[in-house]
């Protein structure tokens, strides 16, 4: 899905599924937005290749000097994230509102 915001914080809408395609717009923020939210909300499954590619996106964000938030609504979701330690390394936010804050 297309990125929306401003040029300091721009939101990407994955839909429902983490893929290299919906998370492709982060990239097209780059450079320029200080922040990027990424919203999971919709999304209610996570696999490995979707961990790579959200490791991928917070990687072309610290190449920005930019900051990657991402917000997760569904636990099952959260669960692939704390068993990898991702929830380390990635901020995480329950709802938009508070990512966009």
């Amino acid at each position: 899905m297309p990125a929306e915001g401003s040029d300091q914080l721009v939101v990407v809408d994955v839909g429902d599924r983490v893929t290299e395609q919906t998370t492709a717009p982060v990239g097209d923020a780059l450079p320029g937005a200080q922040v990027v939210v990424l919203d999971l909300s919709r999304v209610s499954f996570l696999d490995s290749a979707g961990l790579t590619h959200l490791v991928n996106a917070h990687t072309r964000c610290e190449q920005h000097a930019a900051e990657l938030r991402v917000v997760v609504a569904d636990p099952v979701v959260t669960r692939p994230m704390e068993l990898t330690g991702l929830d380390r390394v990635l901020r995480l936010f329950p709802t938009l509102d508070h990512a966009r804050r």
